[in-house]
């Protein structure tokens, strides 16, 4: 079959032993051939010692190494080194699924976006998947964006999304935390760019502990949306 994309699931790790193996092998690359696209998983590690990176080269992720610290620096060096015209991004830690990539793609070729993404909020979570807090700050930071910059999202700092690794490259991305995923979607709708959503279901954390610091990323998405507004970033 001669393909005519390529799509790089892009996957940053942080000592997800016990998930990276469930991730990698739920990546379902037959029914994106179907689709016409070939497909590549890029595994991000950045310094694990449970021997994860080990995990994922055994089930024929591409490993890069990143040994500085950032949810964005990985998603960085990911995107970089991502040999596909389009990318996917998603956590390691399966708490999203991958059955659910090729309804992204699909959405994308019925509406002509620029950007997919998955919305927890309009699908599945399973019970405990999301802690009060981060059910309140993703609710109110989600509505923020819509009421300032006039959109009708529902789920703005969703982890798993599509795009052209081309889109991905005019947007000059500058954050290297947990900020990176508003910077992506405020530099993109900055851009007059095409978001849509899809519904994904989402599955509660099965191991490891969670990189998000409620308050303190919170803060920090906040000062983003608002600088982006005003014409501050």
């Amino acid at each position: 079959m001669i393909f005519t994309k390529t799509l790089s699931v892009v996957i940053p790790v942080i000592n997800e032993a016990e998930t990276i193996g469930k991730v990698i092998k739920g990546v379902p690359k037959s029914g994106l051939k179907k689709l016409g696209y070939d497909c590549e998983v890029v595994v991000v590690n950045t310094k694990s010692t449970d021997g994860t990176p080990e995990i994922a080269r055994k089930l024929g992720a591409r490993v890069i190494n990143e040994d500085r610290r950032g949810y964005g620096r990985a998603y960085m060096t990911g995107f970089k080194a991502a040999k596909g015209q389009y990318i996917v991004m998603m956590d390691g830690d399966y708490t999203y699924r991958t059955e659910d990539i090729p309804r992204l793609i699909k959405e994308m070729d019925r509406t002509k976006a620029d950007m997919v993404l998955g919305s927890r909020f309009r699908g599945k979570m399973e019970k405990g998947a999301m802690p009060f807090a981060n059910l309140i700050g993703n609710i109110f930071l989600t509505g923020l964006v819509d009421l300032l910059y006039l959109r009708f999202l529902t789920d703005t700092h969703s982890g798993i999304r599509l795009f052209k690794k081309s889109t991905y490259n005019s947007l000059g991305m500058k954050c290297t935390g947990m900020d990176f995923a508003s910077e992506l979607l405020l530099r993109s709708m900055k851009n007059g760019l095409k978001i849509a959503e899809i519904p994904v279901n989402y599955r509660k954390r099965i191991a490891g502990k969670k990189k998000l610091k409620v308050i303190r990323d919170g803060l920090g998405h906040f000062k983003l949306i608002i600088t982006f507004k005003f014409g501050m970033a």
